[in-house]
C-alpha cells in the first residue's frame, strides 16, 4: 500500500493507523483493530468472488460420492 494511498484513508477514518518513525512502521491499536476487522470482510468478499465465478462458468451444487469398502469388488 502506498503511502499516499495509507494518508488518505487515515484522513477518511479519522485516526492513524501507523505509528512512522525515520526507522519502521507499525500499526496502531486502532490500525490493528482496522486489520483484524478487515479479515472477515475481505474473507467474505473472497468467497462471493469465488461463487460468483463458479456460477459464471455453470458450476453449481454439490457433487456427493459416496464409497462403501466391500459392496461389489468386481467394479473395483
Amino acid at each position: 500500500m502506498s503511502c499516499q494511498l495509507l494518508r488518505s484513508l487515515e484522513h477518511r477514518i479519522g485516526g492513524q493507523l501507523v505509528e512512522r518513525t525515520s526507522r519502521r512502521v507499525r500499526l496502531t491499536p486502532l490500525g490493528r483493530e482496522f486489520v483484524a476487522s478487515l479479515r472477515l470482510a475481505y474473507a467474505a468478499l473472497e468467497r462471493v468472488v469465488e461463487s460468483t465465478r463458479q456460477t459464471a462458468r455453470g458450476v453449481e451444487g454439490r457433487l456427493r460420492i459416496g464409497f462403501q469398502g466391500t459392496a461389489n469388488d468386481d467394479i473395483l
